[in-house]
């Protein structure tokens, strides 16, 4: 038995994988086991793993048909056999110390549940961005908050013991928030650490799947909001809520906020549900202000209907709300899409919109003027 067990769920991941796979292979924690989990790829994803797998006895390829990346994290648990469970995305690398600084942290201190760290960012050819993220304090996360502030735990450099991660109850189907559900989880279970530092180089690209246009942002913004209520939820010792909709279903409904909203409530009281859309509008928010995506005039409505200042009331967020709505507005206003421009838009934060239009400020950070 090895000491740590890697997965790396892969599709269609030809040019990333052996790089990938590599910057396991290579660690100075020479006692691993790698598990590659192929869904269903069409491209060289299957047989370059096979290429290493032949020459690398710590390499292991599992193969199934494609049912998206909760299906394949599924999969490759089911195989877990070491004391500790490491995670690696398909198009990421991770820093030749890597496992080597987490294994020694966690075992120096055997309350720690798990731990990541912060990455430097490079593009889809591998080129350094120049960004360099690190990770605010986990003690800042907070489910209650509108939208919820979500535990800054780098999935792709997550390690965790093993037993902590099965009895916190493995990856549930919240489609493209599985991380953030479990994230909340495994702190309930433990202390979770960040590792000082770097702990590897994360890929920012266009066909990211949180990067995978309008639809897939609006499915993130349910999803992550409704693994941060379930947590509310288990803190207050009430019954737990799972996700209700698969992947197909997600995709289907996300075609409207409205309809997808609506279609994971059925579950929830009358004051869950009005945090629910509350937060799922500033969540659409803060996603479109960096992502290469920019809200439909229907997404504007559904905003515009659950942050009104009579629901908002006198939240701590409230301030901050108002200044994300007046970014946004401002950068439609700047795109030409003046109908939903107009819908975020009040009337005692024109001069904000109008300052925001002259100096090109068009973009709003969480916790940030």
């Amino acid at each position: 038995m090895a000491k740590v067990d890697v997965v790396i769920p892969a599709y269609n991941a030809g040019r990333t994988i052996s790089e990938a796979i590599g910057s396991i292979l290579t660690q100075t924690e020479r006692d691993l086991r790698l598990i590659v989990v192929d869904d269903g790829s069409t491209d060289s994803t299957a047989a370059l793993v096979e290429r290493i797998a032949a020459q690398d006895r710590r390499v292991t390829l599992v193969s199934q048909e494609n049912g998206g990346v909760v299906a394949a994290l599924q999969t490759g648990v089911k195989l877990l056999e070491a004391p500790f469970f490491a995670r690696l995305d398909a198009d990421d690398i991770s820093a030749p110390d890597r496992l080597e600084r987490q294994l020694a942290l966690m075992e120096n201190r055997p309350g720690l549940v798990a731990s990541s760290g912060g990455h430097e960012e490079i593009d889809a050819e591998g080129r350094p961005t120049g960004v360099t993220f690190i990770p605010e304090p986990l003690e800042l996360a907070d489910p209650r908050a509108i939208p919820a502030r979500e535990p800054q735990l780098i999935h792709s450099f997550l390690t965790m013991r093993t037993e902590a991660f099965v009895a916190a109850g493995g990856y549930r189907s919240v489609v493209l928030s599985e991380d953030t559900d479990l994230f909340w989880r495994l702190m309930e279970r433990g202390p979770v650490a960040l590792v000082p530092g770097t702990l590897g180089q994360y890929r920012m690209h266009a066909t990211s799947l949180s990067s995978k246009g309008i639809v897939n942002v609006r499915i993130l913004s349910v999803s992550s909001q409704f693994a941060a209520l379930s947590a509310v939820r288990r803190r207050s010792g009430r019954a737990d809520i799972a996700f209700p909709l698969s992947r197909d279903e997600a995709q289907h409904q996300g075609a409207s906020i409205a309809a997808l909203a609506e279609a994971v409530s059925g579950a929830l009281d009358a004051e869950e549900r009005h945090w629910f859309r509350a937060a799922i509008s500033a969540k659409l928010m803060e996603l479109a202000g960096y992502r290469p995506v920019e809200l439909e005039l229907a997404d504007c409505r559904f905003i515009a209907e659950s942050l009104t200042p009579e629901r908002i009331g006198n939240r701590p967020e409230a301030r901050e709300l108002a200044k994300m709505k007046a970014a946004t507005a401002a950068r439609l206003f700047r795109a030409g899409h003046v109908r939903s421009a107009a819908i975020l838009t009040e009337i005692s934060r024109l001069p904000e919109i109008a300052a925001r239009l002259s100096t090109g400020r068009f973009y709003w950070k969480k916790h940030v003027s």
